[in-house]
């Protein structure tokens, strides 16, 4: 290679979203704060290799960028405003200084610049980065609807994040994916739904790989419903036997989610709320076919009034509980 000669790799990620190539520092530092933030860009070691190139595909609300410097150089960002930038470096390293902290970078460890915490970035030669922006107005009120809760504390990230557990390999998995779909030309980024749900899916699975200040809240398991909302979705279960309700319905009707719901059910009565419903139907159909009379009862209408459309299921379900066919029970009489 002659002197002076940058080694360019054309495999980059996202090339077909090149908004940089220059190796004008000046013009790299603009042309890049206009995508991330103003900041102070000096080259710290061979000038030569000195080459910016950024590329960046809009998603939603968030962004996925690359961005190589080829040579040794130190960023020193200024306030990022509502942004929360994931750098993932895919070969080198980076060295991050936050507040009292000091977190190298590799393709095994990730570092996050967020709102109000000034940090700077040692970048050293051939250290390409894909970075991930999120919206940390997204992120938060993800993060509400996923706790069911209103966030009162800030939401803070550790300046490091390990990518090799288990959710965040499958975090960047995910990221991959997408880049991989954008570099091989498909259309996914036309579709605003498409986009939408990847949107949602990246911010949701990143919130539950990643190490930020309501991990602890996020990953506990979901708080089983108090006895009394218990008896709540019980009365209106007992209501509302002979109608088609749903799941939701009765946990709506009970005031809480329909994961809490389920573990009140498993916990204080050892079932879930469907097949507590099935076995409380089944009963009251045996007790009519007991008190009926088989010249004017029928199986069928006692299985229909019971929320049984299927005849045979019916009989399955209940000969599994009793012992015996519903004609049985009824020709006995």
């Amino acid at each position: 290679m002659r002197s002076g000669e940058v080694l360019v790799d054309e495999r980059a990620p996202l090339g077909g979203y090149e908004v940089l190539r220059t190796r004008d520092v000046d013009e790299a530092r603009f042309r890049v704060g206009q995508t991330f933030a103003d900041h102070r860009l000096t080259i710290n070691a061979q000038p030569e290799r000195f080459e910016a190139r950024h590329h960046v595909v809009p998603l939603g609300s968030m962004a996925l960028c690359y961005l190589d410097y080829g040579s040794e150089v130190w960023l020193t960002p200024g306030p990022i405003g509502d942004m929360v930038w994931v750098h993932l470096p895919l070969k080198g390293s980076v060295a991050t200084y936050g507040h009292r902290e000091r977190v190298l970078s590799t393709s095994a460890t990730a570092t996050i610049a967020q709102p109000d915490q000034p940090f700077a970035m040692h970048w050293q030669a051939g250290s390409p980065h894909l970075l991930v922006r999120f919206s940390a107005a997204e992120l938060r009120q993800m993060l509400g609807r996923m706790v069911d809760a209103d966030l009162k504390q800030t939401l803070r990230f550790a300046l490091g994040q390990d990518l090799q557990t288990k959710r965040m390999s499958a975090w960047m998995d995910m990221v991959r994916l997408v880049c991989q779909q954008v570099d091989s030309g498909h259309d996914l980024l036309t579709h605003p739904l498409a986009v939408r749900n990847l949107e949602q899916l990246l911010t949701s699975s990143f919130l539950l790989g990643s190490e930020h200040s309501f991990t602890d809240l996020l990953n506990k398991p979901e708080r089983s419903a108090p006895p009394r909302t218990l008896r709540f979705a019980l009365e209106f279960l007992h209501a509302h036997l002979a109608d088609p309700i749903t799941v939701e319905e009765i946990a709506a009707a009970a005031g809480v989610g329909v994961r809490a719901l389920q573990e009140a059910f498993r916990r204080h009565l050892d079932t879930t709320p469907s097949a507590y419903l099935r076995t409380l139907r089944l009963e009251h159909a045996r007790q009519d076919l007991v008190a009926g009379c088989p010249g004017n009862t029928s199986v069928t209408d006692v299985a229909l009034r019971w929320g049984f459309v299927h005849l045979g299921r019916f009989a399955a379900e209940y000969r599994k509980t009793f012992d015996e066919y519903p004609r049985d029970t009824l020709l006995r009489q």
